[in-house]
């Protein structure tokens, strides 16, 4: 769970130059939830929107409530229902028969249409009404395969990613992955179809380094010791970000303090551990001074990429340690990066010598972070979206003539 989003964005100024015929007007998004909920897909989904709807007419359709989210994005929530969530503590929202009729008008409207990871039954429908009204799709997906403890999900999931999103896949207009580990998931599900990885974005007003003095009056301010060892976690309480290994590394290390920001089933609060601090959901400027007064972001989360909130922490300076398969999505941030293998013991190894390699020296904190904020820009990867959906209004344009 990135940082809710608050900061205006700039205007995106950088555009293919085509004929303003094939522009697309109407843009619509498709997510499985709204960003209030707090998972990375809508969070991603809500940067984008702010900037697409600088040029551009937005629509945005998710279930659940659209409270709080940006004031120029036309928000239609949908009805679903939550029964797989709370049986299997899996986020899976099911899209309830009254509102499709309210998706299939939206999908009419549109030029383009953004779908926000392939497995989702928000994502299906749109897709059906897309390609029954012969729209132009853009399908982003986030999330690989995951590899849940439990065999049937494990089982269910892997099955929907070859029949879901394989059809998806080759019938979409236009393929994007977020990072290049969840392409790889998917190499042969694409049968040689073209597909692009584009990064997202990062705040960089917002999420930026802090002098030394600055940080440590912060800690005071948090309540946190000048040299106390401090954890941090930030995302969804599920089980595919891996805080079940995070309960484990709680209890080895009592002398390390532990901050968990954040919701969900898997609430750390039930483990009652005294090192352990949990707070809910917070705005981006909040997060972003945790992000700073932290020794270590720990995020053992499989099967979905590269993490939006390590390209937060990171353009704050702060030292991550993830997934070795994480470490991997990103080539271009590998070297800033500590990693683990999926066993617990290999991330308590990891976790020890990760705190043992971290010291007081400001340079490396502001080597990460001036790194990251030449990776990761928001206006760069809405232009980057921006052009898709551009030339492919055009090729559309073209073949119906």
């Amino acid at each position: 769970m990135p940082a809710l989003l608050e900061a205006e964005p700039e205007r995106v100024n950088s555009f293919s130059k085509i004929g303003k015929e094939a522009r697309p007007q109407r843009i619509l998004i498709v997510t499985p939830y709204y960003s209030g909920k707090g998972g990375g897909i809508e969070l991603v989904a809500h940067a984008l929107a702010r900037r697409f709807a600088a040029r551009c007419d937005v629509k945005w359709m998710a279930i659940d409530s659209g409270d709080g989210l940006p004031r120029d994005v036309t928000i239609q929530p949908l009805r679903g229902t939550h029964i797989i969530e709370r049986l299997w503590k899996v986020p899976f929202p099911i899209l309830s028969p009254a509102s499709i009729r309210r998706l299939l008008d939206a999908v009419q409207w549109a030029d383009v249409v953004n779908i926000h990871d392939s497995l989702y039954t928000t994502s299906q429908a749109a897709f059906f009404f897309g390609r029954l009204f012969h729209k132009p799709i853009v399908v982003t997906q986030h999330v690989g395969e995951i590899p849940y403890r439990s065999r049937l999900l494990s089982l269910a999931m892997r099955v929907g990613n070859q029949v879901v999103c394989g059809s998806l896949f080759k019938r979409a207009t236009e393929v994007v992955f977020v990072s290049h580990t969840v392409r790889d998931s998917f190499e042969k599900l694409l049968k040689r179809k073209a597909a692009r990885i584009i990064y997202n974005g990062v705040d960089r007003e917002v999420f930026h380094d802090k002098a030394p003095a600055e940080r440590t009056a912060m800690r005071e301010r948090f309540g946190l010791a000048k040299h106390e060892r401090v954890a941090l976690f930030v995302g969804r309480f599920v089980e595919k970000k891996g805080l079940h290994k995070l309960r484990m590394l709680v209890n080895a290390h009592p002398d390390v303090t532990w901050i968990f920001i954040g919701r969900g089933p898997l609430d750390p609060t039930d483990w009652q551990a005294p090192n352990v601090r949990v707070y809910g959901q917070m705005l981006a400027s909040k997060l972003a001074d945790w992000y700073c007064v932290a020794d270590l972001l720990v995020l053992p989360s499989v099967g979905e990429g590269f993490p939006l909130v390590i390209q937060e922490a990171l353009a704050c300076g702060l030292a991550c340690l993830v997934a070795e398969e994480v470490k991997m999505a990103c080539p271009e941030a590998a070297p800033l990066l500590f990693s683990a293998g999926p066993r617990a013991e290999r991330l308590s190894t990891a976790f020890a010598a990760a705190l043992d390699c971290l010291d007081s020296d400001h340079t490396q904190r502001q080597q990460r972070a001036t790194r990251a904020q030449f990776l990761w820009d928001w206006d760069k990867c809405a232009s980057a979206y921006l052009d898709i959906f551009y030339l492919r209004c055009k090729s559309t344009i073209a073949g119906n003539l």
